[in-house]
């Protein structure tokens, strides 16, 4: 009992007990597991001590333990860190996974001194370590950043309880934080007063952009945010406003009438044992292992539909083999009807090639280096495409066409603000050339507005502006140009064209993200975390757990291979050339290939064209080309 502390109570019970040592205390004593304390887990006890109370006289084994056992005791805290990081954040296991017997003999067998963290710890200590930790990281990203935009977006979780999350591009996507509406309805009040929150919160001063879907709700809520802050600019997500407009076509009768019909189609074959066994046999004869399987759309993914008749064209030969099978049935006896109608395939491949411009379109812009200088040239190829697709639309259906461009009309209308015109006439490789005079008049105007707030000169703003799209001054040396190939373009303007009086506005707007969707990619990490499985996890729990995994899957991206960094150039190379603009070309010439396709039954001319169309769409996946704008493409 000398190397203990010992206090009792009135009745000279003993009611605690504290090592001498390492002031460890305990609400009893056993003199076995004080004993075991000095021996194995005191890490302040001198060696004579440890010796003297030890049961083994080796004087030198205890010494060898001793040494061990302090390594690895420095070490302990750093391994649970990593064992949290790596088990309860990266890999989603829920926080009780180490309680099970299974596990505490894995790390006793490969480490029998580490002490597994509780499932207490796990959730409380080092899950709030490793968030504070992300946090400081966030936090000096932000303080480094000189424009920074605000993504945000609604979701609904495993509880259907409403979440808004609210990510800053610096220009990086950082998760920064999440409200819960709870009792509060979404309108546009609740909805700009939590934007002015983070605004506030992250420094209204260096906020520039407020990128959101297009609700007329969240629109209501722009006005707010540009009332108090007129310097920050407010737009929609450009991938969203595509997406309004494909299902503004799926909407109109022809065409709605064909999407009923597949997605008849697929379901009667995937639902079925004996449709869909016959339809697998035939398709592993003629394709192998690379038959496409057939696809119904979701809810969440915008390219659902396109991707739906895609896989219901590829396999048209397979289908109407299985429809014609003695062994196959249907209760829906106009499903085989439909199968073999050759207008019915007809309308397929046209509306697929329609939407494959929009989804093309949709898939570019969502990536996380797009700026909203990119969307004016973006749309103008799409529109350009599916201009293209209409000159052969099916004579069954041409009632639609009128349509159809009047849709793509009015959605590009609708998503098209000033600050995209301004991004797109500043960029050192668009330079505006699909703009209309109108557009860069608008243009022009949202640059004036923009000096006015920046207190910068307006005549020499809008001058300099001008010898910039004619090449004049500075501009008139075309290495400078050759050099926006291998650099972002507000990267361009800060290393070439710093001094010039619309360098301000360029840098500023040139680095605006052109969508939300890094949002839509947190919900899917908030869907991988909070599954049916842990629906009980509180939301603050989530929003840590997310937090940590989002912005450490970023650091991670960003420290990515040189090689990988080689590549990128590349492909934004790659994707400027292919927009109608190879440096410092004024007169371009293009000879875009048709998409025709042979209607007939032969199924090797269906396959040559498609294989085509599939290097063009792994392309895409890769962040490459979606489009060829000519020089004098205009909406």
């Amino acid at each position: 009992m000398c190397h203990f502390n010992i206090q009792k109570d009135d009745e000279d019970k003993i009611v605690s007990s504290t090592c001498k040592f390492c002031k460890q205390k305990w609400i009893y004593y056993n003199a076995t597991k004080m004993r075991d304390h000095l021996v194995k887990q005191c890490k302040d006890v001198p060696k004579e001590v440890k010796a003297s109370v030890s049961p083994s006289s080796n004087q030198e084994i205890l010494d060898e333990e001793d040494e061990i056992r302090t390594l690895e005791a420095s070490s302990e805290p750093a391994t649970s860190t990593a064992v949290a990081r790596a088990t309860m954040v990266m890999s989603n296991l829920p926080f009780s996974t180490f309680s099970t017997p299974e596990w505490k003999s894995f790390f006793q067998a490969i480490r029998p001194s580490f002490e597994l963290p509780s499932e207490w710890n796990l959730r409380h200590t080092l899950l709030n370590e490793l968030y504070e930790t992300v946090n400081k990281s966030v936090e000096e990203k932000i303080e480094k950043a000189e424009h920074l935009s605000i993504l945000t977006d609604g979701y609904s979780n495993i509880r259907n309880e409403g979440i808004m999350a609210f990510i800053i591009t610096t220009p990086e996507p950082i998760f920064l934080n999440m409200a819960l509406p709870g009792t509060n309805k979404e309108d546009h009040e609740y909805l700009s007063g939590e934007l002015l929150k983070v605004i506030t919160k992250v420094g209204p001063e260096k906020v520039t952009a407020l990128c959101t879907d297009n609700a007329s709700n969240m629109r209501k809520a722009w006005e707010k945010i540009e009332e108090k802050y007129p310097h920050i600019t407010c737009y929609g997500c450009s991938p969203h406003v595509l997406n309004l407009l494909s299902k503004d076509i799926l909407k109109l009768e022809s065409i709605k009438d064909v999407v009923k019909n597949s997605t008849k189609i697929v379901k009667a074959i995937k639902r079925s044992h004996v449709p869909l066994a016959v339809f697998t046999k035939k398709q592993k004869t003629a394709h192998g292992s690379h038959a496409v399987a057939l696809k119904l759309p979701g809810k969440t993914r915008w390219s659902g539909t396109q991707d739906m008749l895609t896989s219901l064209y590829k396999n048209k030969r397979e289908l109407k083999e299985t429809v014609i099978d003695s062994k196959v049935k249907f209760r829906d006896t106009s499903i085989k009807e439909t199968v073999l109608n050759e207008d019915f395939w007809e309308m397929v491949n046209s509306t697929r090639k329609l939407l494959k411009p929009i989804v093309s379109a949709i898939i570019y812009l969502e990536g996380d280096e797009r700026t909203v200088a990119d969307v004016p040239t973006v749309l103008a190829r799409m529109q350009k495409e599916v201009s293209e697709v209409l000159e052969e639309w099916p004579l069954c259906a041409m009632d639609v066409v009128d349509n159809i461009e009047q849709l793509v009309k009015s959605r590009i209308d609708f998503g098209l603000r000033d600050v995209h015109l301004a991004a797109n006439y500043l960029h050192p490789v668009y330079q505006g050339r699909v703009l209309p005079d109108h557009m860069k008049l608008r243009a022009t105007k949202y640059i004036t507005k923009m000096a006015r707030q920046m207190e910068l000169n307006v005549g020499e703003v809008l001058a300099n502006a001008i010898e910039f799209q004619q090449k004049e001054g500075l501009w008139n040396d075309s290495e400078i140009f050759q050099a926006s190939e291998h650099l972002k373009p507000h990267s361009w303007w800060k290393g070439f064209c710093c001094t010039q009086a619309v360098a301000p506005i360029a840098i500023r707007i040139l680095q605006q993200p052109s969508s939300a969707a890094p949002v839509e990619r947190l919900w899917s990490n908030f869907g991988l975390v909070h599954t049916k499985l842990r629906n009980r996890l509180k939301n603050s729990t989530t929003k840590k757990l997310v937090t940590v995994r989002w912005n450490s899957l970023l650091s991670r991206r960003n420290s990515a291979s040189n090689d990988n960094k080689k590549r990128r150039l590349r492909e934004t190379s790659e994707f400027y050339n292919s927009t109608g603009y190879p440096l410092l070309q004024t007169e371009l010439n293009f000879n875009n290939e048709s998409e025709e396709e042979n209607e007939e039954t032969d199924n090797s001319s269906i396959d040559s064209d498609l294989e085509e169309e599939e290097q063009e769409e792994e392309s895409l996946s890769d962040s490459a080309s979606v489009c060829d704008i000519p020089s004098d493409s205009s909406f």
